[in-house]
């Protein structure tokens, strides 16, 4: 996690781009690791003259060099697959241009301010740009020019309408050098440069196997080496410092550890950091002297720092609040330092950084995140306890509610869930919560199986035949805060999105009279339907997630025993509120759309189910900008209260 960590109680949305947070241009932020397509999520801030961002993208797609003596051309598009809207943004404003996502497809046109009338009406070129490195012209590869690697789809986006695009100039597609392509339809590919900046890596990956290649950042002739050949689940990703490859793998280590071999030796690789029982190993970072990481255990994230040359290790520990989330960042380009930055953030404490020294011990608060309305921690409580499942595995609840309240079974919660893609809900900080805590409703947080909190194993026994674990482990915890009077029968609002509405629709097929309102924002309701229309582009690549009911007739009657909208039934079903957009192309919108239809076609109740359907520009992550993305989130919560007959 990096020093100020994403507000994760919409985490579903930080996967889709909708962070308010950002970084300073000049740090650069501990890698993000244990999460799905591991290699897609290196956020790295790189000097002031060189852009990085490193995507994700969901077609075929080839990585060039393009030549040419302008390298800010308007029009350029770019793309934050991702999920990371932060990096396409820190390249806009290194290069003083301006990216706008103006349709929802996740396509941004990064275009210069002055950008004339005409230019905005030029065509778009045959292939779409989606992700963009930039090379200093200190690297001299060749002549006093820059040169931009970019990653390009085929074809024009399959997913929405022509955009507008400033052509070129004086660069084409014949002049363009290949530099990498991917064939395989379920691959994704992308590109970065290690921590020393010796190194580009180009990365490419489906959901549980990866493969990376690298080529030096001073050669004149680019001819990327394979580190090594994938291999059917084995997930690895490299990073260079001092004369070595460090390698961050899961081969032979389910939740990872870290090998590492000389940099002109590859085929010679040690055991730098072993595997633990029941231990995330997470990413790293490097100074002179240390390696700063992270590693996870019982859903719970730490840091340790080593002394490269010693071998010693020893955790940082920055808060005595036992449930937080902690993040490092490095102070400064030079790495011959004992000073880092260190961030902490709980669910009841607001982010702060520390400057802190790695020798002594010592810390400094430098800066801590203010709520405009007031905030006192010392009002809340944070709790961690387990919920036992249906087949004795212990689920994860954290939560934090007043100080004040009673645990006497009559208060509410606000239960969130995800439960996908291998993706970590952390216990971290939000001060929109509190307008719901303060009038006595419960955060809580279930760590359902098919994420990542406890490792692979967790996200194993919640995919593909045993998906239905996730619904069931929501259901457990439900219960079990019912059963610890932290709530009762019908005290429950669910809330989640994307793969995590798939959750709360399957939750309500068979516990509906848990719930006094379900918040199903931009829903995978109608999963079966997806998986069977292998046109759709995001659709082969989801088949190692949720199983191809197109070739097993056993993955076809699993699938269809869980999908929200073919299990609808004949009874009552709570308040809900389910949300989509015409121009959502990671669920499209007729999902939603049909689900809600038959669901108010079939239920034997008067609640109220509404349906909002964006018609505007808006994506996945819901609209750009922050007060679209306030106006939505009050919408939820007024919901929330008004259901709850908090507020009328």
């Amino acid at each position: 996690p990096a020093a100020v960590p994403t507000d994760n109680i919409a985490a579903w949305r930080g996967q889709c781009g909708r962070s308010d947070k950002r970084l300073d241009l000049d740090q650069r932020t501990i890698l993000d690791k244990g999460t799905h397509n591991d290699h897609c999520h290196r956020r790295k801030m790189v000097p002031h003259d060189l852009a990085i961002s490193r995507a994700n993208i969901t077609l075929v797609g080839q990585i060039r060099l393009l030549v040419g003596d302008e390298p800010c051309q308007a029009g350029d598009v770019l793309n934050p697959a991702s999920r990371r809207f932060h990096d396409s943004y820190d390249i806009a404003k290194r290069l003083r241009h301006l990216a706008n996502e103006i349709v929802g497809f996740e396509n941004l046109i990064r275009s210069p301010a002055d950008l004339t009338a005409d230019a905005q009406n030029a065509p778009l070129a045959d292939h779409t740009v989606c992700v963009a490195l930039w090379r200093r012209p200190s690297f001299r590869l060749y002549g006093n020019h820059r040169h931009l690697i970019h990653l390009l789809r085929h074809g024009n986006s399959p997913t929405g309408p022509t955009l507008p695009q400033l052509s070129r100039a004086k660069t084409s597609s014949d002049q363009d050098q290949i530099i990498f392509e991917e064939k395989d339809e379920t691959f994704t590919c992308g590109i970065g440069i290690t921590s020393d900046e010796k190194y580009f890596i180009i990365g490419t990956s489906d959901h549980i196997t990866t493969e990376e290649y690298f080529f030096p950042t001073d050669t004149k002739e680019i001819n990327p080496t394979l580190f090594k050949k994938r291999k059917n689940d084995v997930r690895y990703s490299i990073d260079s410092w001092r004369g070595y490859f460090y390698v961050h793998t899961n081969e032979g280590a389910r939740d990872y550890k870290v090998l590492r071999c000389k940099t002109n030796q590859i085929d010679k690789l040690e055991v730098f950091i072993p595997a633990k029982k029941e231990t995330v190993i997470g990413g790293f970072e490097f100074l002179d002297d240390y390696i700063l990481r992270s590693e996870k255990s019982d859903a719970i994230p730490k840091l340790f720092v080593r002394n490269i040359n010693t071998n010693k290790e020893e955790e940082i520990k920055i808060s005595d609040e036992p449930i937080g989330v902690p993040g490092i960042s490095l102070m400064q380009r030079d790495t011959n330092t004992t000073m880092i930055r260190v961030g902490w953030e709980s669910m009841a404490t607001p982010g702060q950084v520390y400057e802190y020294d790695i020798v002594s011990k010592q810390k400094k608060l430098v800066k801590q995140t203010e709520v405009p309305s007031g905030h006192d921690s010392g009002n809340y409580v944070v709790e961690r306890i387990k919920a036992e499942s249906h087949d004795g595995q212990m689920i994860p609840i954290s939560l934090v509610r007043l100080k004040t309240a009673k645990q006497d079974g009559k208060s509410k919660i606000l239960l969130y869930a995800y439960g996908a893609y291998k993706h970590s809900i952390s216990p971290s900080f939000s001060a929109s919560r509190f307008c719901l805590i303060d009038r006595g409703i419960t955060f809580a947080i279930a760590h359902v199986r098919g994420g990542g909190d406890l490792g692979d194993r967790h996200h194993e026994k919640g995919k593909k035949k045993f998906k239905k674990n996730t619904f069931l482990d929501y259901i457990a915890c439900a219960k079990h805060l019912i059963e610890q009077r932290y709530t009762y029968k019908g005290g429950i609002c669910f809330y989640g999105g994307s793969a995590g509405g798939l959750t709360g629709g399957a939750v309500a097929n068979l516990s509906p009279d848990l719930f006094f309102g379900m918040l199903l924002l931009v829903p995978f309701v109608d999963t079966m339907t997806t998986m069977l229309n292998d046109k759709l582009p995001l659709t082969p690549g989801e088949w190692e997630m949720w199983g191809n009911p197109i070739k097993s007739k056993e993955y076809f009657e699993y699938i269809l025993s869980y999908s929200p909208y073919n299990n609808i039934d004949k009874k009552d079903y709570p308040p809900m509120l389910i949300t989509t957009s015409l121009f959502d192309n990671r669920v499209l919108y007729s999902e939603p759309v049909k689900y809600i239809a038959k669901l108010r076609e079939t239920k034997t109740d008067n609640n109220i189910q509404l349906l909002k359907c964006k018609m505007e520009a808006a994506g996945h992550g819901g609209m750009s900008g922050r007060d679209n993305a306030i106006t939505e989130l009050a919408e939820e919560y007024s919901f929330i209260l008004k259901s709850a007959k908090i507020l009328k």
